[in-house]
């Protein structure tokens, strides 16, 4: 059983990776063509300055990392709802802004998923439906009447899709390898069964 959790957890860092490195990359070429160059510099800057710090911390220090990655992701789906009803960031003029931020929460939800598949699903999870029902039904409950048309449409659909496959894959692996759940820290790396 063990093989086939890492099989599992090894496919959804692959898969979320690479939707995020590819989605920021594009991101930033077509915030290249529409913006000045200062904003896009400090956008992909700070996207790989995030990315790359929680990812970091999701592979050294996974105690810690489990309550930090799960406020950051609390705080983004926080983010991403208001976003959807109050258009916090000019979605017409910035972009996707929402969208690159959950991409940069991709990184370190893949890297956490090779250790702690389901606390790292789990994220996931809430952030795939949070960005699902945001960017389709708030979005267009704030523009008229809901389109349920629109839940996977855009850059917003292209970033649920991968977010849900490896949130499964990851809550798959983690039931396969009768992973427990704990969001909490534990003294000296210890991990207890509650």
């Amino acid at each position: 059983m063990r093989v086939t959790a890492r099989i599992l957890r090894w496919s959804a860092a692959g898969v979320l990776l690479l939707v995020a490195v590819l989605g920021a990359v594009f991101a930033a070429g077509y915030a290249a063509q529409d913006q000045s160059v200062l904003f896009p510099t400090v956008a992909a800057a700070a996207w790989v300055v995030a990315a790359g710090a929680l990812g970091w911390l999701a592979l050294r220090g996974t105690d810690l990392a489990v309550p930090t990655l799960l406020a950051v992701t609390v705080a983004v789906a926080v983010v991403a709802v208001l976003d959807a009803r109050f258009d916090l960031f000019a979605r017409d003029t910035r972009g996707p802004v929402m969208t690159v931020a959950v991409l940069a929460l991709l990184v370190p939800l893949a890297l956490l998923g090779l250790r702690r598949a389901t606390e790292a699903g789990l994220m996931l999870l809430l952030v795939g439906a949070v960005q699902l029902l945001s960017s389709g039904l708030l979005q267009s409950v704030a523009d008229g009447e809901p389109q349920w048309g629109r839940l996977l449409a855009g850059s917003s659909g292209v970033v649920v899709v991968p977010a849900l496959l490896g949130a499964a894959l990851l809550l798959v692996a983690g039931r396969v390898d009768h992973d427990h759940v704990s969001f909490r820290s534990t003294p000296h790396g210890v991990r207890t069964a509650s």
